[in-house]
């Protein structure tokens, strides 16, 4: 096979030193697209991506089944660690350069879009994603008309029950409550983090949103209201912790009974747990609606600047990546696949990927760096300060909009 395989930590020095001289970033709208046809033209597609360890190898599994019918394509896989993928591929491409397709977080695909460094994928995928992923994923990648990427694998924030400690799940936010009351000891109730990240998807659970549609925030209103007077009385229910492994170690060691945590933990807790003594429960229904969590893709992005070049080879890859074949593939690493219809043998998965269905994709919109700096804030003032409900929305919008205006005058 036409395989070649290249572990690469590039350095942003050797990113600018081996690519051609400067020239101005591509927008989508110079981006010239040619209809797909028969991949028959040899040629290399050269692959960017932050994944490593098990997940990393799959990838090259995938590539392995997919050059089988596709004989005359050859690979190049470049490992960049995930804090240094995002600042390397922005300079190649910005220089001209870069690989064709860049597998990398979800958290940094806006920033790419709306700086015209990653392809409107919509004309070539959206009807294949319409009907065989999860609308969460889907919803990860969607930004107004256009879809910033193709989404491969998801993680996120669900709620994990000890079922040594509490027997039965809680369907409501009432029986929630009447759970943690009856625990003999509070240590052994519900253990929050009340961090944004494991937080915030209830806000939208409630039916409420951050933003307008020109990104200004939405919280001072009876909803966010709602969704801090929720946090509070969740904090109530047992030991709080902010952003930090206090929650899963308790969890971890049998002494908690309910824990809001990532996906991405799903391995360590059933070890140490044990898979008989673990759930993985739909989230409590509350007045009328349901709390949720965030939940995140890694995302495959289209290089816009090699399209003229490589876009049918390129796409014909991104479809095999969200096909069945592909998905089981990265399932087989204990990734949660986006696509529908796989048959998924492990329990927790498939009860993670149910909890999926009616969860909440953490925004795409770049200022989200913006709003969740200032929602831990809110969620301090919330939790540990003593500040009213409604003078910390107040407060949030101002440092909100505050920030808003100094990094994007």
């Amino acid at each position: 096979m036409k395989y070649l395989l290249s572990i690469v930590v590039i350095l942003l020095s050797l990113v600018s030193c081996t690519s051609p001289g400067t020239v101005a970033a591509p927008t989508l709208q110079n981006a010239e697209y040619r209809q797909s046809s028969a991949l028959t033209e040899p040629g290399t597609i050269h692959i960017w991506t932050s994944w490593e360890g098990a997940i990393f190898e799959r990838l090259q599994q995938a590539v392995d089944v997919f050059q089988n019918t596709h004989p005359q394509m050859s690979f190049e896989i470049q490992f960049i660690p995930f804090n240094q993928i995002s600042a390397a591929y922005r300079t190649a491409v910005e220089n001209g350069g870069g690989p064709e397709i860049l597998i990398a977080p979800g958290s940094i695909g806006g920033e790419l879009f709306l700086s015209g460094l990653a392809a409107n994928t919509s004309p070539f995928l959206r009807s294949e994603m319409q009907v065989d992923l999860q609308p969460a994923a889907i919803s990860s990648v969607s930004w107004e008309d256009s879809l910033i990427g193709v989404p491969l694998v998801m993680s996120g924030v669900v709620m994990y029950r000890n079922a040594s400690v509490f027997k039965s799940a809680p369907a409501t936010f009432e029986e929630l409550k009447v759970l943690s009351a009856a625990a003999s000891d509070k240590k052994t109730s519900v253990y929050l983090d009340g961090g944004f990240f494991f937080t915030g998807g209830h806000l939208f659970g409630l039916g409420s949103e951050l933003m307008d549609q020109e990104g200004h925030p939405e919280l001072a209103n009876n909803r966010g209201a709602a969704w801090l007077s929720l946090i509070k009385e969740l904090a109530e229910f047992g030991p709080l912790a902010f952003n930090s492994d206090d929650d899963l170690h308790a969890f971890l060691e049998g002494n908690t009974g309910i824990l809001f945590d990532g996906t991405w933990n799903l391995n360590r807790i059933r070890e140490s747990l044990g898979e008989e003594k673990l759930s993985i429960d739909p989230w409590p229904a509350v007045d009328g609606r349901h709390l949720s969590g965030f939940v995140q893709t890694d995302n495959a992005y289209l290089n816009p600047i090699k399209l003229n070049t490589s876009q049918t080879a390129s796409l014909d890859f991104l479809k095999f990546l969200i096909s069945p074949q592909a998905q089981t593939i990265f399932l087989q690493a204990g990734q949660i696949p986006v696509h529908n219809s796989l048959d998924i043998p492990d329990p927790f998965i498939q009860k993670i990927r149910s909890v999926f269905e009616g969860s909440t994709a953490y925004p795409v919109d770049p200022v989200m760096d913006r709003y969740s700096s200032s929602l831990n804030t809110a969620l301090q003032r919330l939790l540990y300060e003593g500040w009213s409900v409604e003078d910390i929305l107040v407060q949030a919008e101002q440092d909100i909009l505050r920030d808003l205006d100094r990094d994007y005058p």
